[in-house]
């Protein structure tokens, strides 16, 4: 099976890289969060220069609630949202109509223990259509964590310049160390 499987890749014109390089993503802002949490995270003045923003975060709050809010030009949008959520025993996906766009790791969860999310703004720049944010993210609290993707709409289609990120309980804040990076991708 092997050798026929090189013959078929031999017959493919052109390379195999992928549609994103490490060369393509620039660095536009980082913020980590120091001793005393912060009640939300901001990146605004974003340049139009790019085709589409990256957010990279690693996240703990000091709530217990474990969903993010996700601000676009400082309008928390009720957008359309589709969902997948797993938690190792249970799985759950469905559409609905909500702000919050990625989970993170709540106090009551294992101390020091953060979430991960990579959030895509496509085409944040362009005026013509409406925007689609899409997220990927999860945790692992020794032994038990949970796996999220989710798409939204954003119904707009202003430029987007600023996005703002903070605990979906607004009493909440984002624990120290938190850390979150905003990327350029080229196009």
């Amino acid at each position: 099976m092997t050798p026929m499987l090189g013959i078929m890749a031999s017959q493919i014109s052109g390379h195999l890289a992928p549609v994103w390089t490490t060369s393509d993503y620039e660095s536009i802002s980082t913020v980590t969060v120091g001793s005393g949490g912060s009640s939300s995270i901001s990146f605004t003045s974003i340049p139009g220069t790019y085709k589409h923003l990256q957010v990279r975060f690693l996240v703990r709050s000091t709530t217990t609630n474990g969903d993010i809010s996700f601000f676009v030009n400082s309008t928390l949008f009720s957008s359309r949202r589709h969902s997948i959520f797993g938690d190792g025993t249970t799985a759950s996906g469905g559409s609905d109509t909500a702000n919050a766009i990625a989970r993170q790791t709540q106090s009551t969860d294992t101390a020091s223990t953060f979430a991960v999310s990579i959030i895509d703004i496509l085409d944040y720049a362009n005026t013509n259509k409406y925007k689609t944010i899409r997220e990927l993210g999860g945790f692992n609290t020794n032994g038990s964590g949970a796996l999220n993707m989710t798409t939204m709409l954003i119904q707009s289609t202003a430029a987007i310049t600023s996005v703002k990120l903070e605990p979906y309980t607004a009493s909440g804040s984002f624990a120290q160390y938190s850390h979150f990076a905003l990327y350029g991708i080229k196009g």
